[in-house]
């Protein structure tokens, strides 16, 4: 396996994307060569996840940043599946973007009815399983309602001044209010990060068993120190068979910042690519308990989940008074 770092020289664009903007870069090379490309965006009320068919870069956009949350598999009433093998039928250039498990699928169904890959090109995103759909749906409600107003902008890894660590939720509403906070002290970091989906939990496509052409997440662990640093973000990219060094190829031509990594322990900064989720809080238990008590009051009969708030709070206080502190010494 090949592993490289990299990540876009235009540092607006790199702004505007999860991590090093490794997709962006991939996406561009495609839809300039007369391909489609495939993943996934959020619905018109924020509520749902979906996958989409880009084929030109004015709609690029949609896809624009992580999504934490399971997403539909139809596209106007089609599987993704058969809409990405209708693309192969035509000899269409297709680069299909997705969670280990889609991009296994989607490769099995082209399998299955026996249609040619050699044009079909995909990417896994580095998984730390996803937020099931329905406590995507019950948070956005609920902030909707607290705001009495719509969503109009949502994103979960949103670069706080264009920087990349520590990641922010943003949420815009119609009225001009807005949420601007570190994702982890938030009710959706907190969903993300310790409610599983009971599948993720033994995943089968981790390891070597990814099926993608590469494989691309957070560099997480990087030394800031190195010159294959940028504080605006960078993508880790692994190479996991023969097509995967085709990619490698594109993003050597376009302005992306290219470089290859001799050291394999990187990857211990990055287990979720060998390792399943945690099984954390009981998710059927707290979906019954949010469907019951309202969103807030739900949560708060989750132990784990006032634990957590707890700490948060505890966080928050020791930063504010490091703040004050810090502008004492001044």
């Amino acid at each position: 396996m090949e592993i490289y770092s990299g990540y876009l020289k235009d540092n607006k664009a790199l702004s505007q994307s999860a991590s090093g903007g490794c997709a962006t870069a991939i996406s561009l090379y495609v839809l300039n060569h007369n391909g489609c490309v495939y993943g996934v965006e959020y619905s018109e009320d924020f509520e749902a996840a979906q996958y989409c068919c880009v084929e030109d870069v004015a709609n690029l956009y949609r896809l624009k940043s992580t999504k934490y949350v399971e997403s539909n598999k139809f596209i106007n009433d089609i599987s993704v599946y058969e809409h990405v093998a209708n693309q192969l039928k035509n000899g269409r250039m297709v680069c299909f973007f997705g969670l280990g498990c889609d991009v296994a699928a989607v490769k099995t169904y082209c399998e299955k009815k026996q249609i040619r890959i050699d044009k079909l090109y995909t990417v896994d995103i580095l998984c730390h399983g996803p937020l099931s759909k329905k406590l995507h749906c019950e948070y956005v409600k609920a902030v909707q309602k607290k705001y009495k107003s719509k969503i109009i902008e949502l994103n979960v890894r949103y670069k706080k001044d264009g920087n990349w660590t520590p990641p922010y939720i943003k949420i815009v509403f119609e009225n001009g209010k807005k949420i601007e906070k570190q994702l982890y002290d938030t009710d959706y970091g907190f969903l993300f990060s310790k409610v599983a989906l009971s599948r993720c939990t033994d995943c089968k496509f981790k390891g070597e068993n990814h099926r993608g052409e590469i494989c691309i997440g957070d560099f997480w662990g990087i030394d800031k120190t190195l010159p294959i640093y940028n504080q605006y973000g960078v993508s880790i990219i692994l190479i996991q068979n023969e097509k995967g060094k085709d990619i490698i190829e594109w993003l050597s031509k376009s302005d992306f910042e290219l470089t290859k990594i001799n050291d394999i322990t990187v990857l211990q900064s990055n287990p979720m690519y060998f390792d399943s989720r945690i099984a954390g809080a009981n998710k059927a238990e707290i979906e019954k308990s949010i469907e019951e008590f309202g969103f807030k009051q739900g949560l708060k009969s989750n132990k784990l989940y006032r634990i957590w708030l707890r700490n948060t709070k505890i966080k928050r206080l020791k930063n504010l008074i490091k703040k004050a502190l810090n502008r004492d010494k001044v």
